[in-house]
């Protein structure tokens, strides 16, 4: 009987252990898979480096990039639909004509970014910093922009129908184009 229990002790120890060795894996493959295609469809890329990295019109939709590096990357057309990019880091990278449609970006850093002819419609940016941003074209139709930073903006030319920037900072909110209407939900 104590021998077994002591064996259950150490299977479970060493499951245990090895989880987190599981994910690491998976980020490491994903990086693979990336570099190799280009691109990387739900792809766990939580934490990656990708900084500086080209991709024109590739495909992350539905990729974890929580917390990722994509500082002064190359990303120009590229699908980010339903991605996670909560807490990454964007700044001064080229994202014309990016495709971020319901993806979630809570506190991302988008300083200095280049998101001309962007879209962002339905996309969760609570808390994101736009400052200094190019969103010259961008579509913001139905953003959740509640306590985003929006400094040093020209929004004249950008799509906010229906956005949600409740306690966002920075912006001449008056120059906003848009409406207080009910946008879906997923």
């Amino acid at each position: 009987m104590r021998f077994s229990l002591i064996v259950s002790a150490c299977v479970v120890s060493l499951s245990v252990l090895s989880a987190p060795v599981v994910a690491e894996q998976s980020v490491t493959e994903s990086l693979r898979k990336l570099k190799s295609t280009g691109n990387c469809m739900n792809c766990n890329l939580r934490g990656a480096n990708l900084s500086r990295m080209v991709l024109i019109e590739k495909d992350l939709s539905g990729a974890d990039l929580t917390g990722a590096n994509l500082e002064l990357a190359t990303l120009i057309g590229t699908k980010f639909r339903g991605t996670i990019l909560n807490q990454a880091r964007l700044q001064s990278a080229n994202l014309t004509k990016a495709d971020f449609s319901k993806a979630s970006m809570q506190s991302a850093d988008f300083k200095h970014a280049n998101l001309a002819s962007a879209t962002l419609s339905q996309v969760d940016a609570q808390g994101a910093d736009f400052n200094n941003s190019k969103v010259k074209g961008a579509d913001f139709t139905c953003a959740n922009l509640s306590g985003a930073i929006l400094y040093s903006q020209d929004f004249r030319q950008a799509n906010f129908m229906n956005a949600d920037v409740t306690g966002a900072t920075g912006a001449l909110l008056s120059e906003v184009p848009g409406s207080p209407q009910v946008c879906p939900r997923p």
